[in-house]
């Protein structure tokens, strides 16, 4: 065997002979990488390679969760590989994108932490593609400070900037504009619902922000608040009608 190669075993049926080889296959087996790399196995094997396991120890001082901590540490591994998380795997930017939406209006908790726990960036930091996409790293970095009060809009604002589209995808359907989404939203069967929660779906809201719509919607907003208070102040007032005239009528009895 040369320097690199070993037999280190994860299951009786799964073994790996370099660790470029066992970098690739992270993604597929989180949960028992995580325990393996605690590993006596492991860590013996990792100390004969100086940088690699100096960088171990790095990753290990960063104190950082188990799923951020499994993803670094494949790239210690195989430094080379496409982008992958959590049985993820994508060969361009755009996939990432793309599959975003796909799940739309849903946010994947797995691909939410490309931004929160700053994943993506540090992906590209570590191959280059900070330089090699300059607008892209460029944008990113504006979209991870977005997501330290808003995670949820900086999610669709990296969904649609990398898969370099205007359209909204919203639960297995694309539509390329407002007037025809909401005509489909605000059918009978679902205008109670849908009205109710429209506020609060970021996924929409975030694609009108991006298709220029912004104005309208504070405007919206601003009548919808309007429109609250007026209720609440409205039952208030029939609250105190009620309890006046139950009082009258205690008093006439």
């Amino acid at each position: 065997m040369s320097k690199e190669e070993f037999n280190l075993y994860l299951t009786k049926e799964k073994s790996y002979s370099s660790f470029i080889e066992m970098g690739k296959d992270v993604y597929l087996y989180p949960g028992k990488f995580y325990k393996y790399f605690q590993s006596k196995q492991f860590l013996t094997e990792l100390n004969k390679d100086k940088k690699r396991y100096l960088q171990y120890l790095n990753l290990k001082a960063e104190n950082n969760i188990p799923d951020v901590f499994i993803f670094k540490m494949s790239y210690i591994l195989n430094p080379y590989m496409s982008l992958r998380y959590h049985k993820f795997k994508f060969d361009t930017y755009k996939e990432l994108g793309e599959m975003m939406l796909f799940y739309s209006p849903i946010v994947d908790v797995y691909l939410k932490d490309f931004i929160i726990y700053n994943l993506l960036s540090s992906y590209m930091e570590r191959l280059g593609d900070d330089h090699k996409f300059p607008h892209i790293y460029k944008k990113l970095k504006e979209i991870e400070e977005i997501a330290k009060t808003d995670d949820q809009k900086a999610y669709w604002l990296l969904a649609y900037f990398l898969a370099d589209t205007k359209k909204l995808h919203y639960r297995n359907k694309i539509y390329d504009s407002p007037d025809k989404f909401f005509s489909s939203q605000l059918g009978i069967s679902s205008l109670i619902d849908f009205s109710s929660s429209f506020l609060a779906d970021k996924a929409v809201l975030t694609w009108l922000e991006i298709n220029g719509y912004e104005e309208r919607l504070k405007r919206f907003e601003s009548l919808t608040k309007v429109n609250d208070a007026n209720e609440k102040k409205a039952k208030q007032t029939r609250a105190r009608i009620i309890e006046k005239k139950k009082a009258e009528e205690k008093n006439n009895n």
